[in-house]
């Protein structure tokens, strides 16, 4: 008979910062409930005990993030709110700025903010010939 497997315990990756944290967090709150009971003894509590100020305040960093997203999320809502009235509007002044400076001048639609781009259009490039579809063919049939 096999002995039984020994189980694994995987730390998270450093890549996962929120999921380090938590687990700090675990561990932390374990071993303050424990006291003078805990299992972590000698250098390896003292060391612990000096990274729990950095424990609290990367959880508490990740908390204000979360925040700061919500908000970062709602204030884009609102750009793109402005957005949706702005830019229906600068087409229309685009083409009543070429009406009032004509052809000849649209450079002068740089001094409203426009990029004006007179250099010549490269030409379209030779589309290849279509093939016939089939059974339209120009054939004279027999």
């Amino acid at each position: 008979m096999a002995a039984p497997s020994r189980p694994r315990i995987p730390l998270p990756p450093s890549t996962k910062p929120v999921a380090v944290l938590d687990l700090a967090g675990l561990i932390l709150k374990k071993h303050t409930a424990d006291g003078a009971k805990s299992a972590l003894t000698g250098q390896l509590r003292a060391d612990f005990e000096a990274v729990a100020p950095d424990i609290a305040a990367g959880l508490a960093d990740n908390a204000e993030a979360k925040d700061l997203e919500k908000k970062l999320e709602q204030i884009y809502e609102r750009r793109n709110n402005h957005l949706a009235r702005v830019y229906p509007l600068l087409s229309r002044v685009s083409k009543a700025l070429q009406g009032e400076y004509g052809a000849a001048n649209l450079r002068r639609m740089g001094e409203h903010g426009f990029t004006v781009d007179d250099t010549p259009r490269p030409p379209k490039p030779p589309q290849a010939p279509k093939a016939p579809k089939a059974g339209t063919g120009t054939g004279t049939g027999g």
